[in-house]
């Protein structure tokens, strides 16, 4: 049974099943022969990567950009099936910026900012020695006094 364009899957009740797996719809989708065979078999290493990705924590950059030109073809297949466009020519895959001149450009950040880091603390260095400083001033200043008011009191006892 083949799907018909004017009329959407899930109206004809081949997405009804809400908590039916990934894995049984688009099995059964293919059995059923909705999906082409070449789309299932898409679908199919799509969710085999993505699985490896998220539960094993397992992935290369190949791997992915091979992912994106899956998922950009399984894309292309949708809407070349369901939209009345039949002018519809997609353009050249273009792939993302390379992540290791991303990881490049976060390294030059990351230094730039310990520089900053290292210059702040630099300049908290030097207001906290500055606080002592003053600190240790009024400290001085506090003493003198108080060997004025002592001398002060000397010399008063040694007059009277």
């Amino acid at each position: 049974m083949r799907f018909s364009r004017n009329q959407p899957l899930l109206d004809q009740g081949y997405l009804s099943q809400t908590d039916e797996a990934q894995v049984d719809l688009l099995r059964r989708l293919k059995c059923e022969r909705i999906l082409p065979y070449e789309v299932a078999d898409l679908f199919y290493q799509l969710r085999v990567v993505r699985n490896q990705a998220t539960h094993q924590y397992h992935g290369t950059h190949s791997e992915a950009l091979t992912t994106l030109k899956i998922a950009r073809q399984l894309g292309i297949w949708f809407h070349r099936a369901f939209s009345a466009d039949r002018t519809f020519k997609p353009t050249p895959f273009v792939p993302p910026p390379n992540p290791a001149d991303a990881s490049r450009e976060l390294a030059d950040e990351l230094t730039r900012l310990k520089q900053d880091l290292n210059a702040s603390r630099t300049e908290a260095e030097r207001a906290r020695i500055a606080a002592e400083d003053r600190a240790k001033e009024l400290l001085s200043a506090e003493e003198k006094a108080r060997n004025v008011a002592e001398e002060q009191v000397i010399w008063e006892q040694l007059t009277s």
